[in-house]
């Protein structure tokens, strides 16, 4: 619903149930039971609605950094990790402000202005990794860190993710039933933790699959356009299936094989990774190896509220699942020509 603001009788429209039901699902109350919760959430999510702050945060208040992610678009893949975390500090009534960064901006000033606030506990970054000067503020300060797909070795800083091993595992044993033995990654930048992370994934499986990818991996960008020359040289080079690290490369990938008049998955594979709603509409409909994006925003929360009372965690990996769609296929005969 875009241009209009979305409201609890719009959810409660759509889905055909009372907006008491809608209400108590969404601000998490106990005789809901889990699965109307999960269903109004996920639709809520959907539609764009955005969860209104409690009058009385008497839990504290937190922070979410955000860079280089949409979360104000319910197609990407920011938008339900933001509706998950603001949902569960809502149920733990704590407050929740969310801080947009433009890319590279220096967020010292308005993190420092936090500290000062007696009622700021800690915080939770989306799309980077904060320096290691500002982690010791955090710690200097008390006031814990959760880190969305990043790493750092501190007590008061918490990763919180999916695990790759697991999603590429999954992809690649479903490629290698297909007959792929030749598949190429394209990854996101080459310095980004995911990235490092889902690639070493990858290999592993592809050596217990026996598939070949050495030398079949190129660097995209998570966030910006990339050169189509990237996928096409993948493609050219012999790999008839391409697992991508997120959707939103899968989806330019998609569009720059069918510019250049491959077929997919006729002569090529595609796999893409986060599970964004946008996915289920490309053409052809993009396989994925889907994370529960409301339910990391949600743990992201409770490992925050763990560290706030003293409790030490250092890692959440949540299991993603992979939804084979209409993107991946047999794989075409060795030989075959890489275009149409």
């Amino acid at each position: 619903m875009q241009g209009k603001k979305v409201t609890i009788e719009d959810v409660a429209a759509r889905l055909g149930l009372a907006k008491s039901t809608v209400s108590k699902a969404l601000s998490d109350a106990t005789d809901i039971n889990q699965e109307t919760r999960e269903r109004v959430l996920h639709c809520a999510s959907a539609m764009g609605y955005h969860m209104k702050k409690r009058r009385a945060a008497s839990g504290g208040d937190v922070a979410v950094f955000v860079e280089g992610v949409d979360y104000e678009n319910v197609d990407q893949f920011g938008h339900e990790i933001l509706l998950g975390f603001q949902s569960e500090a809502s149920k733990a009534r704590f407050g929740v402000r969310i801080v947009p960064l433009g890319p590279g901006e220096d967020f010292r000033a308005r993190y420092e202005e936090l500290l000062t606030e007696p009622r700021f506990l800690g915080s939770f970054f989306i799309g980077f990794r904060p320096h290691s000067s500002f982690i010791s503020e955090f710690e200097a300060a008390g006031r814990p860190a959760v880190l969305l797909d990043n790493d750092y070795d501190s007590a008061l800083t918490a990763h919180v993710g999916s695990d790759n091993a697991a999603g590429m595992e999954e992809a690649l044993a479903h490629l290698a039933s297909l007959g792929h033995r030749r598949v190429g990654f394209l990854g996101g930048e080459e310095e980004s933790c995911v990235t490092a992370e889902r690639l070493a994934a990858f290999e592993a499986a592809a050596r217990r699959h026996g598939i070949e990818a050495e030398g079949r991996v190129s660097f995209a960008s998570f966030y910006r356009d990339y050169d189509p020359s990237l996928v096409l040289r993948l493609v050219e080079g012999g790999a008839t299936a391409l697992v991508c690290c997120s959707d939103r490369i899968a989806l330019a990938a998609l569009k720059k094989l069918a510019a250049a008049q491959v077929d997919v998955p006729g002569q090529v594979s595609v796999v893409g990774y986060d599970g964004i709603p946008l996915a289920e509409y490309a053409s052809p409909a993009l396989t994925t190896i889907s994370q529960n994006s409301l339910q990391l925003g949600k743990s992201a929360f409770r490992v925050l509220q763990h560290l706030t009372q003293g409790v030490p965690v250092s890692r959440l990996a949540l299991r993603p699942s992979l939804l084979v769609r209409e993107s991946t296929g047999p794989a075409a005969p060795q030989g075959a020509p890489g275009k149409s």
